[in-house]
């Protein structure tokens, strides 16, 4: 509970001021507790900032570790986290990166079984680290009850990046869009809040 209180105040900080020491003391304290759901939500919200501040390799490391958590735990989060990981290359105008990284999203996992996202209540406290999870992979990546979009609606994000990574492939090649919007350096908009 102290690591959900505390990722609520560090998501205030961090729209408020963009200080993620609140955030950090979340993701100990969900390490710590034993929940996966808190930490996925936490490293993605690390992530985020940290990319938007210009700090690319650490935001990627902490989306990667996201990702890994939500995988495993079948969370909301992994679309988000992946998407983050290729905006981090896109920040860094490395267009070959983020076409890797959104080839390695790939599609949704498929599983059988109902779409959930584990909470770390309920059934049992699993790991975050270790162990399987008691909990069924989601069958595809919608938007939860929390998020901004209307819950179940596909997460479109994706294609956003992909396109966002072709119009910059077109620019350096010296295509039209390149004309056309000399400015552009971070292509990638930010993804909503899914946790």
């Amino acid at each position: 509970m102290a690591g959900a209180r505390l990722h609520e105040l560090g998501t205030i900080d961090l729209l408020d001021t963009m200080r993620t020491d609140r955030l950090e003391r979340a993701r100990r304290a969900a390490v710590e507790t034993g929940s996966p759901a808190t930490l996925a939500v936490v490293d993605f919200h690390l992530a985020e900032a940290l990319v938007a501040r210009g700090r690319t390799v650490d935001g990627r490391r902490a989306a990667l570790q996201a990702a890994a958590v939500a995988r495993r735990i079948g969370s909301s989060v992994l679309a988000p986290a992946l998407l983050t990981v290729a905006r981090s290359y896109a920040h860094e105008l490395d267009v070959d990166a983020m076409e890797d990284a959104l080839a390695r999203a790939g599609p949704p996992p498929r599983t059988t079984g109902p779409s959930r996202q584990a909470s770390g209540e309920g059934s049992g406290r699993c790991s975050p680290c270790t162990g399987p999870s008691p909990r069924p992979r989601a069958t595809r990546w919608t938007a939860p009850p929390t998020c901004c979009a209307p819950a179940g609606t596909p997460l479109p994000a994706l294609g956003a990046v992909g396109a966002a990574a072709r119009r910059v492939r077109r620019g350096r090649r010296g295509g039209a869009e390149a004309a056309a919007a000399p400015g552009l350096r971070h292509p990638v908009p930010t993804v909503p809040c899914c946790g």
